[in-house]
Protein backbone atom coordinates (compact mmCIF):
# COMPACT_ATOMS: atom_id res chain seq x y z
CA UNK A 1 0.00 0.00 0.00
CA UNK A 2 1.48 3.30 -0.48
CA UNK A 3 -0.35 7.24 -0.34
CA UNK A 4 -1.17 9.17 -3.04
CA UNK A 5 -2.68 12.43 -1.43
CA UNK A 6 -4.87 11.35 1.23
CA UNK A 7 -6.42 8.56 -0.30
CA UNK A 8 -5.52 5.19 -0.77
CA UNK A 9 -3.72 3.49 -3.76
CA UNK A 10 -3.23 0.12 -4.58
CA UNK A 11 -0.43 -0.07 -7.20
CA UNK A 12 -0.64 -2.88 -10.22
CA UNK A 13 2.49 -2.71 -11.69
CA UNK A 14 2.67 -3.71 -15.57
CA UNK A 15 6.05 -3.53 -17.77
CA UNK A 16 6.18 -2.68 -21.39
CA UNK A 17 7.25 -5.59 -23.29
CA UNK A 18 9.82 -2.55 -25.12
CA UNK A 19 13.09 -2.87 -23.00
CA UNK A 20 13.76 0.13 -24.90
CA UNK A 21 11.03 2.57 -23.45
CA UNK A 22 11.69 5.47 -20.93
CA UNK A 23 8.51 4.55 -18.78
CA UNK A 24 6.84 1.60 -17.17
CA UNK A 25 3.25 1.53 -17.17
CA UNK A 26 1.45 1.06 -13.96
CA UNK A 27 -2.39 0.76 -12.79
CA UNK A 28 -3.13 2.39 -10.32
CA UNK A 29 -6.49 2.24 -8.35
CA UNK A 30 -7.87 5.28 -6.19
CA UNK A 31 -10.06 4.18 -3.50
CA UNK A 32 -12.20 6.76 -1.69
CA UNK A 33 -12.26 4.45 1.38
CA UNK A 34 -10.56 1.15 1.37
CA UNK A 35 -13.50 -1.26 0.64
CA UNK A 36 -13.72 0.42 -3.12
CA UNK A 37 -10.93 -0.10 -5.19
CA UNK A 38 -12.29 -0.05 -9.14
CA UNK A 39 -11.44 3.29 -9.88
CA UNK A 40 -8.58 2.80 -12.68
CA UNK A 41 -6.24 4.80 -14.19
CA UNK A 42 -2.45 3.89 -16.19
CA UNK A 43 -0.01 6.36 -15.78
CA UNK A 44 3.87 6.22 -16.60
CA UNK A 45 7.00 6.72 -14.49
CA UNK A 46 10.67 6.76 -15.49
CA UNK A 47 12.19 3.71 -15.78
CA UNK A 48 15.06 3.53 -13.48
CA UNK A 49 18.75 4.20 -15.11
CA UNK A 50 21.08 1.39 -14.68
CA UNK A 51 23.57 3.49 -12.53
CA UNK A 52 20.65 3.83 -10.49
CA UNK A 53 19.72 0.19 -10.53
CA UNK A 54 23.26 -0.66 -9.83
CA UNK A 55 23.79 2.15 -6.87
CA UNK A 56 20.35 0.60 -5.28
CA UNK A 57 21.85 -3.26 -5.17
CA UNK A 58 25.42 -1.60 -4.09
CA UNK A 59 23.76 -0.10 -1.11
CA UNK A 60 21.51 -3.17 -0.29
CA UNK A 61 24.65 -4.98 -0.50
CA UNK A 62 26.66 -2.38 1.91
CA UNK A 63 23.47 -2.48 4.34
CA UNK A 64 23.66 -6.30 4.46
CA UNK A 65 27.98 -6.09 4.66
CA UNK A 66 27.31 -4.27 7.92
CA UNK A 67 24.29 -6.30 9.21
CA UNK A 68 26.90 -8.56 9.10
CA UNK A 69 29.22 -7.62 11.09
CA UNK A 70 26.94 -6.98 13.92
CA UNK A 71 25.23 -9.85 13.51
CA UNK A 72 26.31 -12.74 15.64
CA UNK A 73 27.74 -15.53 13.85
CA UNK A 74 27.56 -13.83 10.52
CA UNK A 75 31.40 -12.05 11.06
CA UNK A 76 34.20 -14.97 11.62
CA UNK A 77 35.53 -14.11 14.91
CA UNK A 78 38.64 -15.36 16.31
CA UNK A 79 39.85 -15.91 19.80
CA UNK A 80 43.60 -13.92 21.49
CA UNK A 81 46.59 -15.86 20.48
CA UNK A 82 46.82 -18.04 23.25
CA UNK A 83 43.40 -18.57 23.50
CA UNK A 84 42.72 -15.83 26.43
CA UNK A 85 39.74 -13.34 26.35
CA UNK A 86 40.06 -10.13 25.51
CA UNK A 87 40.25 -8.10 29.15
CA UNK A 88 39.55 -4.05 29.41
CA UNK A 89 42.15 -1.94 30.96
CA UNK A 90 40.48 0.08 33.63
CA UNK A 91 39.94 3.92 33.13
CA UNK A 92 38.14 6.64 34.52
CA UNK A 93 35.89 6.91 32.07
CA UNK A 94 33.95 3.31 31.93
CA UNK A 95 32.18 4.12 28.79
CA UNK A 96 35.27 4.43 27.28
CA UNK A 97 36.66 1.09 28.30
CA UNK A 98 37.35 -1.34 25.31
CA UNK A 99 38.01 -4.78 24.87
CA UNK A 100 41.56 -5.93 23.57
CA UNK A 101 43.97 -8.79 23.39
CA UNK A 102 45.99 -7.91 26.69
CA UNK A 103 47.94 -11.02 26.74
CA UNK A 104 48.99 -11.11 23.32
CA UNK A 105 50.57 -7.27 23.45
CA UNK A 106 52.36 -8.52 26.46
CA UNK A 107 53.86 -11.33 24.86
CA UNK A 108 55.17 -9.22 21.76
CA UNK A 109 56.27 -7.03 24.36
CA UNK A 110 58.44 -9.56 25.83
CA UNK A 111 59.15 -10.60 22.24
CA UNK A 112 60.98 -7.48 21.29
CA UNK A 113 62.64 -6.98 24.10
CA UNK A 114 64.38 -10.19 23.57
CA UNK A 115 65.08 -8.33 20.38
CA UNK A 116 65.99 -5.03 21.66
CA UNK A 117 63.09 -3.26 20.91
CA UNK A 118 59.68 -2.16 22.58
CA UNK A 119 55.88 -2.75 21.44
CA UNK A 120 54.58 0.07 19.14
CA UNK A 121 50.76 1.71 20.36
CA UNK A 122 49.21 4.11 18.02
CA UNK A 123 45.73 5.64 19.55
CA UNK A 124 43.89 8.44 17.81
CA UNK A 125 41.96 10.53 19.35
CA UNK A 126 42.60 11.16 22.59
CA UNK A 127 40.54 13.74 23.08
CA UNK A 128 41.20 15.35 26.53
CA UNK A 129 42.73 12.53 28.56
CA UNK A 130 46.03 9.90 27.93
CA UNK A 131 45.07 7.59 30.98
CA UNK A 132 44.55 4.57 28.56
CA UNK A 133 47.94 5.46 26.78
CA UNK A 134 49.83 6.21 30.08
CA UNK A 135 48.48 2.49 31.08
CA UNK A 136 49.66 0.91 28.38
CA UNK A 137 52.86 2.37 28.26
CA UNK A 138 53.63 1.40 31.93
CA UNK A 139 52.10 -1.73 32.19
CA UNK A 140 53.66 -3.02 28.81
CA UNK A 141 56.65 -0.78 28.20
CA UNK A 142 55.35 0.17 24.75
CA UNK A 143 56.19 2.76 22.58
CA UNK A 144 52.85 4.63 22.54
CA UNK A 145 51.85 7.75 20.23
CA UNK A 146 48.60 9.50 21.03
CA UNK A 147 46.81 11.89 18.33
CA UNK A 148 44.31 14.18 18.43
CA UNK A 149 43.90 17.74 16.32
CA UNK A 150 41.81 19.11 18.56
CA UNK A 151 44.04 18.71 21.90
CA UNK A 152 47.09 20.89 23.53
CA UNK A 153 49.23 18.31 25.28
CA UNK A 154 52.52 18.48 25.82
CA UNK A 155 55.25 16.35 23.75
CA UNK A 156 56.01 14.01 25.82
CA UNK A 157 52.49 13.47 27.81
CA UNK A 158 53.88 10.91 30.63
CA UNK A 159 57.45 8.12 30.16
CA UNK A 160 56.73 6.39 26.95
CA UNK A 161 54.14 8.35 25.57
CA UNK A 162 54.44 10.95 22.74
CA UNK A 163 51.53 13.43 21.69
CA UNK A 164 50.94 14.69 18.19
CA UNK A 165 48.29 17.54 17.35
CA UNK A 166 47.00 15.52 14.24
CA UNK A 167 44.15 13.82 13.07
CA UNK A 168 44.03 10.79 10.30
CA UNK A 169 42.27 11.25 7.07
CA UNK A 170 41.76 8.09 4.84
CA UNK A 171 40.16 7.81 1.82
CA UNK A 172 36.75 9.15 0.71
CA UNK A 173 35.50 10.81 3.46
CA UNK A 174 36.39 14.47 4.39
CA UNK A 175 37.19 14.38 8.16
CA UNK A 176 37.54 17.97 8.38
CA UNK A 177 33.36 17.56 8.25
CA UNK A 178 32.89 15.19 10.82
CA UNK A 179 32.93 15.73 14.27
CA UNK A 180 30.21 15.15 17.16
CA UNK A 181 28.23 18.26 17.30
CA UNK A 182 29.88 18.56 20.92
CA UNK A 183 33.31 19.27 19.64
CA UNK A 184 34.76 22.03 17.43
CA UNK A 185 35.28 21.63 13.61
CA UNK A 186 38.80 19.60 12.72
CA UNK A 187 41.04 21.94 10.77
CA UNK A 188 42.07 20.32 7.44
CA UNK A 189 46.32 21.73 7.93
CA UNK A 190 46.37 19.16 10.88
CA UNK A 191 44.94 15.74 8.58
CA UNK A 192 47.30 13.27 8.07
CA UNK A 193 47.44 9.29 6.08
CA UNK A 194 48.41 6.52 8.30
CA UNK A 195 51.57 6.18 5.80
CA UNK A 196 52.78 9.89 6.28
CA UNK A 197 52.36 9.47 10.04
CA UNK A 198 54.53 6.25 10.16
CA UNK A 199 57.15 8.42 7.51
CA UNK A 200 57.09 11.16 9.73
CA UNK A 201 57.98 9.22 12.90
CA UNK A 202 60.70 6.83 10.95
CA UNK A 203 58.25 3.84 11.50
CA UNK A 204 57.89 2.32 8.06
CA UNK A 205 60.06 -1.02 9.22
CA UNK A 206 58.44 -1.22 12.47
CA UNK A 207 55.04 -3.76 13.42
CA UNK A 208 52.33 -1.79 15.29
CA UNK A 209 51.10 -3.66 18.04
CA UNK A 210 47.74 -1.69 18.49
CA UNK A 211 46.24 0.56 16.40
CA UNK A 212 43.01 2.50 17.96
CA UNK A 213 40.92 4.89 16.58
CA UNK A 214 38.05 6.52 18.51
CA UNK A 215 38.60 9.42 15.90
CA UNK A 216 34.60 10.71 14.98
CA UNK A 217 34.32 9.64 11.71
CA UNK A 218 37.48 8.62 10.45
CA UNK A 219 37.98 5.34 10.72
CA UNK A 220 35.78 4.27 7.85
CA UNK A 221 38.33 5.97 4.99
CA UNK A 222 41.20 4.80 7.02
CA UNK A 223 39.69 1.15 7.58
CA UNK A 224 39.33 1.06 3.80
CA UNK A 225 42.16 2.45 2.93
CA UNK A 226 44.22 0.22 5.67
CA UNK A 227 42.36 -3.03 4.63
CA UNK A 228 41.74 -2.94 0.90
CA UNK A 229 45.82 -3.04 0.28
CA UNK A 230 48.65 -5.14 2.29
CA UNK A 231 49.17 -2.15 4.65
CA UNK A 232 46.95 -3.78 6.51
CA UNK A 233 50.04 -6.48 7.40
CA UNK A 234 51.79 -4.13 9.41
CA UNK A 235 48.94 -3.86 12.53
CA UNK A 236 49.06 -6.62 14.64
CA UNK A 237 45.71 -5.59 16.73
CA UNK A 238 42.82 -2.83 15.14
CA UNK A 239 40.63 -1.04 18.70
CA UNK A 240 37.97 0.96 16.31
CA UNK A 241 34.93 3.05 18.34
CA UNK A 242 32.72 2.73 14.92
CA UNK A 243 30.33 5.25 14.41
CA UNK A 244 27.07 5.20 12.08
CA UNK A 245 26.06 8.72 12.52
CA UNK A 246 25.72 11.78 9.83
CA UNK A 247 28.09 14.43 11.15
CA UNK A 248 30.27 11.53 12.29
CA UNK A 249 31.31 9.81 9.07
CA UNK A 250 28.29 8.41 7.22
CA UNK A 251 26.75 11.34 5.97
CA UNK A 252 25.91 10.06 2.51
CA UNK A 253 25.03 7.00 0.76
CA UNK A 254 28.52 6.60 -0.56
CA UNK A 255 30.23 7.52 2.90
CA UNK A 256 28.10 4.26 3.62
CA UNK A 257 29.41 2.21 0.76
CA UNK A 258 33.38 3.13 1.73
CA UNK A 259 32.01 2.10 4.68
CA UNK A 260 30.47 -0.89 3.54
CA UNK A 261 33.79 -1.42 1.32
CA UNK A 262 35.99 -1.60 4.56
CA UNK A 263 34.71 -4.33 6.28
CA UNK A 264 34.31 -6.30 3.58
CA UNK A 265 38.35 -6.03 2.82
CA UNK A 266 38.81 -6.58 6.36
CA UNK A 267 37.05 -9.53 6.34
CA UNK A 268 38.56 -10.88 3.24
CA UNK A 269 42.10 -10.17 4.05
CA UNK A 270 40.99 -12.43 7.62
CA UNK A 271 40.71 -10.03 9.94
CA UNK A 272 38.32 -12.01 13.03
CA UNK A 273 36.49 -10.11 15.23
CA UNK A 274 38.01 -10.88 18.55
CA UNK A 275 35.25 -8.69 20.72
CA UNK A 276 32.15 -6.28 20.06
CA UNK A 277 30.63 -4.32 22.64
CA UNK A 278 28.03 -1.69 22.06
CA UNK A 279 28.01 1.83 23.65
CA UNK A 280 26.20 5.09 22.84
CA UNK A 281 26.31 8.02 21.12
CA UNK A 282 25.04 11.78 22.35
CA UNK A 283 21.55 12.05 21.37
CA UNK A 284 22.29 15.02 19.72
CA UNK A 285 24.36 13.49 17.53
CA UNK A 286 22.01 10.62 16.88
CA UNK A 287 20.68 11.57 13.06
CA UNK A 288 21.12 9.18 10.54
CA UNK A 289 21.24 8.93 6.39
CA UNK A 290 18.01 6.81 5.60
CA UNK A 291 19.86 3.75 4.11
CA UNK A 292 21.62 3.69 7.45
CA UNK A 293 18.13 3.25 9.35
CA UNK A 294 17.99 0.06 7.40
CA UNK A 295 20.67 -1.28 9.54
CA UNK A 296 19.76 0.64 13.01
CA UNK A 297 17.05 -1.12 15.10
CA UNK A 298 14.88 1.74 16.95
CA UNK A 299 16.54 0.09 19.89
CA UNK A 300 19.83 1.31 19.44
CA UNK A 301 19.69 4.72 17.37
CA UNK A 302 22.21 6.23 19.81
CA UNK A 303 24.03 2.86 18.47
CA UNK A 304 28.37 3.32 18.93
CA UNK A 305 30.18 -0.14 18.70
CA UNK A 306 33.92 -0.81 20.06
CA UNK A 307 35.14 -3.66 17.57
CA UNK A 308 38.45 -5.07 18.36
CA UNK A 309 39.86 -7.13 15.37
CA UNK A 310 43.17 -9.36 14.98
CA UNK A 311 44.40 -11.00 11.74
CA UNK A 312 43.58 -14.69 11.53
CA UNK A 313 46.84 -16.13 11.07
CA UNK A 314 47.71 -18.92 8.52
CA UNK A 315 47.81 -21.69 10.84
CA UNK A 316 44.54 -20.99 12.32
CA UNK A 317 42.71 -20.82 9.67
CA UNK A 318 38.99 -21.05 11.24
CA UNK A 319 36.89 -21.77 7.84
CA UNK A 320 37.54 -22.75 4.51
CA UNK A 321 39.10 -20.65 1.65
CA UNK A 322 35.33 -20.50 -0.06
CA UNK A 323 33.32 -20.29 2.85
CA UNK A 324 34.20 -16.69 3.72
CA UNK A 325 31.87 -14.63 1.90
CA UNK A 326 29.49 -12.49 3.19
CA UNK A 327 27.02 -13.64 0.32
CA UNK A 328 27.26 -17.16 2.09
CA UNK A 329 26.62 -15.91 5.55
CA UNK A 330 23.86 -13.68 4.09
CA UNK A 331 22.45 -17.05 3.29
CA UNK A 332 22.77 -19.07 6.19
CA UNK A 333 21.83 -16.74 8.97
CA UNK A 334 18.85 -15.36 6.54
CA UNK A 335 19.97 -11.76 6.78
CA UNK A 336 18.09 -10.88 3.49
CA UNK A 337 14.88 -11.74 5.48
CA UNK A 338 15.81 -10.41 8.85
CA UNK A 339 13.75 -7.17 9.70
CA UNK A 340 14.94 -4.28 10.99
Amino acid sequence: MVYHGHDHVMVDWEVSEDHHTSTREILVRYASDRADLNTKEVISLPTPSVASLRKSRALSDAVNAMRCMILPGCYPDVRCGDGSEPMKLPQGKTWEQHSFCTDDLAASSDKRQVQKEKCLVYSFGVHDSTEWEQKVAREFGCDVFAFDPTSDFESNVAPGVTFHKLGLQGVGVDVSKTHSSLYSALDPAKLRSLGDIRRMLGHENRQVDVLRLDCEGCEWGVLKQLACSDDSRMVDQLMVEMHFQKNLGIATDDDLLIAADAITCLEEKRWGLVSMEFSGCDPIDADYIPSMLKLIKRDFLYMLLYATFRRIPVEEQLYKENDHTFTQRFKENQVYTMKT
